[in-house]
């Protein structure tokens, strides 16, 4: 059996030695490390300044759901018509700029009820396609022994940085209050898709790139 530092040296260094690889890891980052900040203020948000009742915040939250499947349908189209670095950035933009309307709404009337699922419905249906669109780009550049390997890097860079997040969001929510902060931490989702569109994801075209001579696949 190879041990376990081997392995994590290996996909640490595959994740570092490609550039397509890296951005995909740091995008991810800078995304769960705003939505983290972004949710703590968010769950707190509706109950307390919209007044929304717990069944109304099921309802809203369940909307991500089925906006996830079908995100899953149309990731499957998108990439082949217009490319997978526009649908990566696009979809990002998208999607993270619903949150910028959240902060707006108020009441806890069947209005607001239904603007907040829609932006969700919305928020997880292109959530979904860049989520899709990451793995595709991520197996594409990856070997199948290294396959678990990157997974583990990316999702320990990305996941690493959740609890900062959280922390972050907690502490603008009790100096700048609840509606301020949720604008904030809604426009700081705006850095992955930045980060995004300046990497070499923006430049991927209909067909992802191949692995590497190097690499044993």
């Amino acid at each position: 059996p190879v041990p376990a530092l081997r392995r994590i040296r290996e996909g640490v260094r595959h994740v570092a030695g490609e550039a397509s690889l890296r951005a995909v890891a740091l995008a991810t980052a800078l995304f769960q490390f705003s939505f983290a900040a972004l949710m703590t203020v968010y769950l707190v948000f509706l109950p307390r300044e919209l007044g929304l009742s717990g069944a109304a915040v099921g309802l809203v939250l369940g909307a991500l759901g089925p906006g996830a499947v079908v995100g899953s349908l149309l990731a499957a189209r998108l990439p082949e018509r217009y490319g997978y670095g526009r649908v990566l950035v696009g979809a990002a933009v998208l999607g993270d700029g619903m949150m910028l309307c959240v902060p707006a709404l108020h009441g806890s009337g069947a209005g607001t009820v239904l603007a907040l699922a829609g932006l969700n419905f919305l928020f997880g249906a292109l959530g979904q396609v860049v989520n899709v669109a990451m793995m595709s780009v991520r197996q594409a550049l990856t070997p199948v022994r290294l396959q678990g390997r990157v997974v583990a890097t990316v999702n320990f860079v990305g996941m690493g940085l959740t609890p900062l997040g959280s922390l972050l969001g907690g502490w603008l929510a009790g100096q700048w209050g609840l509606r301020t902060s949720l604008l904030v931490t809604a426009a700081s989702l705006a850095l992955s898709p930045l980060f995004m569109a300046l990497s070499p994801l923006a430049r991927l075209g209909r067909e992802l790139p191949s692995l590497s001579d190097g690499w044993e696949a």
